[in-house]
């Protein structure tokens, strides 16, 4: 877990909602060194030891209930993760892609929604 947590500090430092693009229909997360069960499993243990004992805001819980769901169920439509990660506020697919891939995820177009 100290390798993890380690990593995940280190993650932490960069510059994480700025992605690459590959074309433009694929982004991926700079998050490198773990895969996404490290990642919750990480970032649940920040959460409980930095954020919550402090009361300060933070936006954990959100990223992680999307982790959740994407591990158990394999991916997750964009809009449906960014309103799970961040209720009542406005969606844009630029705005979700920033902060959901702050976790070591890809994000992939399927099609044209109209």
């Amino acid at each position: 877990m100290k390798h993890f947590l380690d990593v995940f500090n280190e993650q932490q430092q960069k510059t994480l909602s700025e992605h690459q693009a590959y074309g433009t229909d694929v982004y991926v997360s700079n998050c490198e060194g773990m895969e996404l069960t490290d990642y919750i499993k990480v970032a649940s243990v920040v959460c409980a030891q930095r954020h919550q004992p402090t009361g300060m805001l933070c936006f954990c819980e959100g990223l992680l209930k999307v982790a959740r769901c994407i591990e158990k169920e394999g991916w997750m439509n964009l809009k449906e993760a960014f309103m799970m990660s961040s209720p009542g506020r406005v969606y844009s697919s630029l705005h979700a892609r920033r902060k959901l891939l702050q976790m070591p995820l890809a994000a992939v177009a399927v099609g044209n929604q109209k």
